[in-house]
């Protein structure tokens, strides 16, 4: 004999039991004595299916808002949310991860005579000649002006620059690279400002 394996609606091909056919009825109207049982008791408490249901409904809205207003940020730019957001780079940060690794522009190797770990990096590259055979004459930071600073253009891989882009084994963020770039304005302004930009 071929039996179905749909438990709840019985079998589709081939024939059953009686006894199967009983014991299949009698779940089901187990199940339903139970349902009967939870909502006699939800009216019993003093509650209602509806006043359950405006309940539930009004939760729901209350989650969707609560939840909506607790994140006004975008993931679109995941570099925004440095450390939950709570703590923003500055261009020492971004300096001293990117550039002043061992073996790069650190205090010990200065890859190209550059430092960029040591306190008073800007007396190290404010309006000083880069390094490097046809690119003496590029100034490393031009104060206030990103653009014509070739630190600017190795970070960006501007044609031209001698050697490879920098850093060499990634490329910063665009968010890091926002910061080197007010960073370089900022010490227009004053020819001195702080490598955090303050």
């Amino acid at each position: 004999m071929v039996r179905s394996s749909t438990w709840f609606f019985g079998p589709t091909t081939g024939g059953s039991t009686a006894s199967e056919s009983a014991g299949l009825h009698k779940n089901t109207a187990e199940l339903d004595g139970k349902c009967h049982s939870l909502l006699s008791f939800m009216n019993d408490s003093g509650g209602s299916t509806s006043g359950m249901k405006r309940l539930a409904l009004l939760m729901f809205v209350l989650a969707a808002v609560l939840g909506g207003a607790g994140c006004v940020g975008s993931l679109s730019d995941p570099d925004a949310f440095i450390d939950g957001g709570t703590i923003t780079k500055d261009a020492q940060t971004v300096l001293e991860e990117s550039c002043a690794t061992a073996g790069c522009h650190d205090d010990v190797t200065t890859a190209a005579n550059l430092n960029l770990l040591s306190p008073g990096v800007e007396s190290r590259v404010l309006n000083v000649n880069a390094s490097g055979v046809g690119c003496e004459a590029r100034i490393l930071v031009v104060p206030g002006d990103p653009n014509g600073s070739y630190l600017f253009d190795k970070i960006l891989g501007t044609i031209g620059i001698c050697g490879s882009r920098m850093p060499l084994l990634s490329i910063l963020p665009d968010s890091d690279v926002e910061v080197i770039r007010e960073w370089i304005i900022e010490l227009g302004g004053s020819g001195q400002a702080a490598l955090d930009g303050g």
